[in-house]
């Protein structure tokens, strides 16, 4: 199974750390956070990646180059990095996807084998890794369950969401077709600033399946901020992620 990993985003969320670096090589602790992520993938027998490249993607390639040169990894570009959203930075690779189940991943996202494992084999197509014990309100993807199943997904507060949607998932072919349908009809009005998750959200409320796999007591961090940031580097240099 592939997986593809966005990593075209400025990131200026995380301020200062940014500046001269992208976000996916921001150190936590020890090493990058793509390094947690390509040594994960790596440990459960995935192999063959692809990265949507941008700000500062040459400094990725050259990393990982030195570093990842036993992986098969196949780089894109969104040269429109600064003007453009996820949404854009998928479409650079979805030739490369085809037709295939694939793991989705956002460059700001840490995580265990163990989680990635439990993603890969669970039942379910389409699977989005979620957390129930983080604060909800503010713009997160909110996400109302019911059973194993999402019911909404939303950017805004809804009383009944009951976790967040991470940047870790499992996709299948429906989720493919939709998503590219949706994303070429933005494109097609010019519009390149949509959010991929975005377009889950519009797929969810067409009734296309997808499930959750609760990741609230597994090892699952998103770097968004300075606030993650300090939250993350904290957590890893007190306890390896395993």
């Amino acid at each position: 199974m592939k997986t593809l990993i966005l990593a075209a985003g400025l990131g200026s969320r995380l301020q200062h750390k940014t500046q001269h670096s992208p976000k996916a090589l921001v150190r936590i602790h020890d090493k990058p956070i793509l390094a947690y992520q390509l040594d994960a993938l790596s440990a459960c027998g995935m192999k063959d990646i692809g990265i949507v490249l941008g700000y500062q993607g040459e400094m990725i390639k050259e990393y990982i180059e030195q570093n990842y040169s036993f992986l098969h990894t196949t780089f894109f570009w969104n040269h429109d990095y600064a003007s453009s959203n996820s949404s854009y930075s998928f479409w650079m690779a979805k030739d490369w996807i085809a037709d295939e189940s694939y793991i989705h991943l956002n460059c700001d996202i840490l995580f265990s084998p163990t989680l990635l494992q439990k993603l890969l084999k669970h039942r379910h197509e389409n699977v989005i890794a979620i957390k129930r014990d983080v604060s909800l309100g503010g713009r997160l993807e909110h996400v109302v369950v019911k059973g194993e199943q999402i019911q909404k997904m939303s950017i805004e507060y809804d009383p009944q969401a009951t976790g967040k949607a991470f940047g870790l998932a499992k996709l299948g072919t429906l989720s493919h077709v939709i998503l590219q349908k949706l994303i070429a009809t933005y494109l097609a009005q010019g519009d390149k600033n949509q959010n991929y998750f975005g377009m889950i959200r519009h797929a969810i409320h067409q009734k296309i399946p997808y499930y959750v796999l609760d990741a609230t007591h597994e090892e699952l961090f998103e770097v968004n901020t300075l606030e993650d940031y300090k939250k993350v580097e904290e957590y890893v240099a007190h306890k390896k992620l395993c």
